[in-house]
């Protein structure tokens, strides 16, 4: 499977299966609709287009994602080159695979609010160009440094950290942008983006402080029981990091420079002790809802 022909065909015989399984879903999805509509007397107004709507929108969401793990996937396997090589076929194919179904259940939605005789502002306009211009955009990532395993030492976050933090459920939280954070902190650590490496590690310290009971981070050292070592992580992190991106993002040009260095913005293993601990958190939730 070496050739752009090979790989974009063996993308979309496994789209090809995906995508009966979630029109299958989606079926059925909409079977069950029909069933509340029926026994509620609710074939009238706009709750038909809405709930339909509201099912689309979760189906689209479901093939966005499918679309992103096949790619991510199979581009490891891949060089640079491939990737691409790779890159306009794979948009290609995203568009036709996803946004000629999304203009399919918008136009389905049309034809459902006509014979009801009803207008439901915004619920046939499911974003099409807006849905696969945000594909595209993750689509870059993947298949570009996102896609590739780090070398050995390379990555910021540990790998076995960041897949316990893909793993991790939770009913009150959603993880999916820490991780991406943590995605790409990867990546500019890697390429040597040490203004980049700064300021992502701050975003991350400011976005995780409610999974321990704080508002800001500079809180999470007082208002957690994490033992005096994380108290002193935490308090290090905080004033080190915090010290460091502000003054790499409001440094003003001057007439001699000295830029970031590897050593200045590795803080890996003291964010890996405390994304130890959001893992903990999740665990012990899970474990005792």
């Amino acid at each position: 499977m070496n050739s752009t022909t090979n790989v974009i065909n063996h993308i979309e015989a496994i789209l090809g299966q995906k995508g009966h399984e979630a029109d299958r879903e989606l079926g059925e999805a909409i079977g069950r609709i029909n069933v509340t509509l029926r026994d509620t007397n609710g074939f009238s107004g706009t709750q038909p287009v809405a709930l339909r709507s509201k099912e689309y929108e979760k189906d689209i969401e479901h093939r966005r994602d499918t679309f992103l793990s096949i790619i991510k996937q199979i581009m490891p396997d891949l060089n640079a080159e491939q990737r691409r090589e790779l890159s306009p076929g794979i948009n290609d194919l995203a568009r036709r695979w996803l946004g000629e179904h999304i203009t399919a259940l918008e136009k389905d939605l049309n034809a459902l609010a006509t014979r009801l005789g009803v207008h439901v502002p915004n619920a046939q306009n499911l974003g099409s160009d807006r849905v696969v211009a945000h594909l595209e955009a993750e689509l870059q990532l993947a298949l570009g440094s996102l896609g590739r395993r780090p070398e050995s030492g390379e990555a910021f976050i540990d790998p076995d950290r960041l897949s316990q933090l893909r793993s991790a459920k939770s009913i009150d939280y959603d993880l999916s942008r820490l991780v991406r954070l943590c995605e790409e902190l990867d990546v500019a650590f890697a390429q040597g983006c040490y203004h980049a490496v700064a300021m992502l590690t701050r975003s991350i310290l400011d976005h995780i402080p409610p999974i321990f009971g704080s508002k800001i981070f500079a809180e999470v050292a007082n208002s957690y029981s994490g033992g005096r070592s994380f108290k002193e992580i935490v308090l290090h992190l905080d004033k080190s990091s915090r010290k460091i991106a502000d003054a790499l993002l409001h440094a003003q040009i001057r007439k001699s420079e000295s830029l970031p260095t590897r050593t200045q913005v590795d803080e890996r293993q003291s964010i890996d002790f405390v994304l130890a601990q959001v893992v903990r958190v999740f665990t012990a939730k899970a474990k005792n809802p």
